[in-house]
C-alpha cells in the first residue's frame, strides 16, 4: 500500500507502517490529554476526584450495574419511563411551591429540569 500525503505529520499515526518514537510519543501525549480531561469531566459530574475516577471506576472497563452503582459510576438503574415519571414529579413539586415563587423561575426551573432530562438520555 502506498499513501500519498502533504504534510510533515500527516500520516505519521497511520495503522499502515510502523510508527516511529516521534509518532508513538506524539500519539501517547494526545491519548493522555484526553484521558485527563475525561477524568476530569466525570469527577466533576460525580462529585468525586480525579485519581478516585482513574483507580476506582473501571479504568477503561465497562461493568455491570451492580458493579457500577457501588463504584459510583451510576446513580441507579431506572426505565426511561421512571426517569422521566421522577422528573415529572420534580417539575410539579417545583411548579406548586408554597413560597413566594414567580412565574418566571417556576419557568427556570422547569428549564433546568428539563435539561436534566435530556442529559440523562
Amino acid at each position: 500500500m502506498t499513501i500519498t500525503s502533504a504534510g510533515k505529520y500527516k500520516t505519521e499515526l497511520s495503522a499502515t507502517g510502523p510508527l516511529s518514537d516521534e509518532a508513538r510519543a506524539y500519539g501517547q501525549s494526545q491519548i493522555d490529554t484526553y484521558y485527563k480531561s475525561f477524568l476530569d469531566g466525570v469527577a466533576r459530574g460525580r462529585r468525586t476526584t480525579a485519581a478516585r475516577v482513574r483507580t476506582q471506576m473501571g479504568e477503561g472497563r465497562t461493568l455491570l450495574p451492580d458493579a457500577a452503582n457501588a463504584a459510583n459510576m451510576i446513580d441507579g438503574v431506572a426505565t426511561l419511563a421512571q426517569v422521566i415519571g421522577k422528573l415529572q414529579a420534580r417539575l410539579q413539586r417545583g411548579g406548586n411551591s408554597a413560597t413566594s415563587s414567580t412565574p418566571r423561575l417556576a419557568a427556570m426551573q422547569r428549564e433546568t429540569l428539563l435539561a436534566e432530562l435530556e442529559s440523562e438520555l
